[in-house]
């Protein structure tokens, strides 16, 4: 009996050091960090504590849950077959990952590692699991910054590249830099930086590479000609800078193309100096045109003189005949520094063009071939006919010139649509249709720097006295003054083509044409007084000798104040004048503001307006409503004469 006692007690105590050892194990177990699961024959028998603690859920809710609930539905067909064989499907073996959610509802990723066991005497299969989404966001959200950072460096429109040191070999291209040069990364991975430059920019980069690797001054703009893959060639900025590469000494680089953006500022600068050229030219007139006012009135003097004799008198003549044919000049500068089209109205340009096809026809050279071709369905423009009539003929007179031996001139008319591709190589044209005048020859052709020049005053090739270059420079005022422009094409050696793009627009009812004013014959005055406002003396001298001679009372003022002070003593006095001669650009007190002080003074007041800067300056104060007319210098004493006996005998406006 004693014996048996002992035999229980020793059994109890080693079912106790079993049950100590189990606690143990399954306390090492539950620490382990890592979910286990053990399954057998399909079916899970055996889990520690950190697997429920990802899942959620207590001992008996995992025990009683079908376990491919919690499996992400699209995993669950992987998770079966792993319950089934023990064996994840797939490459990697026995490692797998899944997603799974828990109680809370928390998506969760595990990675899986299989081993077979014996379990109870039987084959089974131990699983760990380990979460993994911690891992696995920060691995998401590396490449995401990396998909960011590699968007961002083969996007960003500028060419990023690195080169190793010293063989200057790419080791990294991005796409912008590859297309700037026309190649693909492929073959851009076996350039170098020698390759894509003009051998005449190679010994200036060396020393450039040379200079930043030694230290020597900041980073710097510098501006390269590139070769492209196809042999055209490129402008591109450069910003550089020493690095290491992988560990290694390389050459960093910052690209961006300038080729579009020098071609704009060239456009820009050409624009602002013909603006600036116009402004000049206008001056210019006016100054000439005064001068030859003072030659042609002092000679129309001379020779209206009683004691002048004959020969003398023919002589005078002929300088007044000289001053007429200078003042064509002067309205050609005119003509390219205003803005103004003039009276627009619809033109037919098709047939404005065929006529003057014809003249031209007859007064070119007969080895000159002159054709015209016109798209069917024109519609008419509003343009004024006079400039256009005068856009053509100076197109056909410059072709005419480009071929001495002879050749062929072709004007075409068609409708042309100029789209998003054409406002981007011109960004000075706006989309939309237009009238496009060609004027095609088979001359000389220009090389690409007489191009540059042509529409500029003055500027020309002819030898000489043979042409004053103003051609070009009027059809580029008179085309831009109508909102249009002027494309021009040539090669040295292959004929010229002269585009005009004139906007098609609606045409509104022609305004009626009112009967052309009668001039009222020159006749002796009665002796009203007529104030003569003008900063030059010797005009002033002329116009006052030219109107006492004709019966007027002539009183004078060098200034648009001095004027109105004696207009307003005048009227004070009982004596006022009938008409005012006004000056338009005058010192102290210009002749616009004087016009409106007269105005104040007296609405009905009459002013006959004298300028150098030909009529459109009147339309440029906006005042031609409140005058009498215009006297464009130089002016012909008779009609000095006309206008004044005109305006005297004609109600103030």
């Amino acid at each position: 009996m004693a014996d048996l006692q002992q035999e229980l007690e020793r059994l109890r105590q080693g079912q106790r050091q079993l049950e100590q050892a189990l606690a143990s194990h399954r306390q090492l177990l539950d620490h382990t960090g890592e979910g286990i699961l053990v399954i057998q024959d399909g079916r899970p028998v055996f889990h520690n504590q950190p697997l429920l603690d990802a899942t959620g859920l207590s001992a008996k809710e995992f025990a009683d849950l079908d376990f491919l609930a919690l499996v992400h539905p699209d995993e669950r067909e992987r998770v079966r077959l792993l319950l089934e064989t023990g064996t994840p499907p797939g490459p990697g073996g026995g490692i797998s990952e899944f997603r799974f959610q828990g109680r809370q509802g928390r998506l969760r990723r595990v990675r899986v590692r299989t081993r077979p066991i014996t379990w109870l005497d039987h084959p089974a299969t131990m699983v760990l699991l380990s979460d993994v989404t911690a891992r696995g966001q920060a691995e998401e959200d590396f490449r995401a910054s990396e998909e960011r950072y590699r968007s961002l460096v083969e996007n960003v429109p500028y060419g990023l590249c690195i080169a190793e040191l010293p063989s200057t070999r790419f080791l990294f291209f991005n796409n912008t830099a590859a297309e700037m040069f026309g190649y693909t990364r492929e073959e851009a991975a076996v350039l170098s930086i020698w390759s894509v430059l003009e051998p005449s920019q190679v010994e200036r980069a060396k020393k450039g590479i040379k200079a930043r690797l030694e230290g020597q001054g900041p980073e710097t703009r510098q501006i390269y000609d590139g070769i492209k893959k196809d042999g055209s060639r490129v402008r591109f900025e450069v910003r550089s800078s020493p690095v290491l590469y992988m560990g290694k000494p390389a050459f960093q680089a910052i690209l961006q193309d300038v080729t579009e953006i020098e071609r704009l500022e060239r456009q820009v600068q050409y624009a602002q100096k013909m603006e600036a050229v116009g402004t000049l030219a206008g001056g210019v007139a006016h100054e000439f045109n005064n001068r030859l006012m003072v030659i042609g009135g002092y000679s129309q003097l001379l020779a209206q003189a009683k004691d002048t004799s004959p020969s003398l008198a023919n002589y005078a003549l002929k300088i007044n005949e000289s001053v007429k044919l200078a003042s064509g000049l002067t309205k050609a500068l005119l003509s390219f520094s205003r803005k103004e089209p003039g009276v627009r109205s619809p033109v037919e340009m098709w047939s404005l063009t065929e006529r003057l096809a014809g003249i031209l026809r007859q007064t070119l050279p007969r080895n000159i071939e002159v054709k015209v071709t016109v798209e069917p369905g024109l519609p008419k423009i509003m343009a004024n006919p006079n400039q256009m009539e005068q856009v053509i003929l100076n197109l056909a007179l410059n072709s005419r010139d480009a071929m001495p031996e002879g050749g062929s001139l072709e004007l075409g008319l068609r409708l042309a649509e100029l789209g998003v591709g054409f406002c981007r190589d011109h960004p000075w044209a706006q989309p939309g249709r237009y009238l496009e005048l060609s004027a095609r020859d088979t001359g000389e052709g220009m090389t690409p720097e007489v191009l540059e020049r042509i529409f500029e005053p003055f500027f020309t090739t002819k030898q000489p006295g043979q042409g004053t270059g103003l051609g070009l420079a009027v059809v580029y005022t008179m085309v831009k003054s109508h909102g249009g422009y002027v494309v021009s094409e040539s090669e040295a050696g292959r004929g010229t083509l002269m585009r005009v793009l004139l906007p098609v627009e609606e045409s509104p009812e022609a305004a009626p044409v009112s009967a052309p004013r009668e001039e009222a014959p020159p006749r002796p005055g009665q002796g009203q007084r007529i104030l003569v406002v003008d900063d030059d003396k010797n005009l002033r001298e002329i116009g006052r000798r030219a109107l006492e001679d004709g019966g007027y009372e002539i009183e004078e003022a060098d200034n648009g104040q001095s004027a109105l002070e004696a207009f307003r003593a005048a009227r004070e006095q009982g004596r006022p004048f009938a008409l005012v001669i006004l000056d338009l650009a005058m010192p102290v007190m210009d002749g616009r503001q004087c016009l409106l002080e007269l105005r104040r003074a007296e609405p009905g007041c009459k002013v006959l307006v004298a300028t150098g800067y030909g009529k459109s300056r009147l339309s440029d104060e906006e005042i031609a409503s409140q005058t009498m007319g215009v006297l464009a210098k130089p002016y012909d004493l008779d009609e000095l004469a006309s206008e004044v006996a005109r305006a005297l005998t004609t109600p103030a406006p």
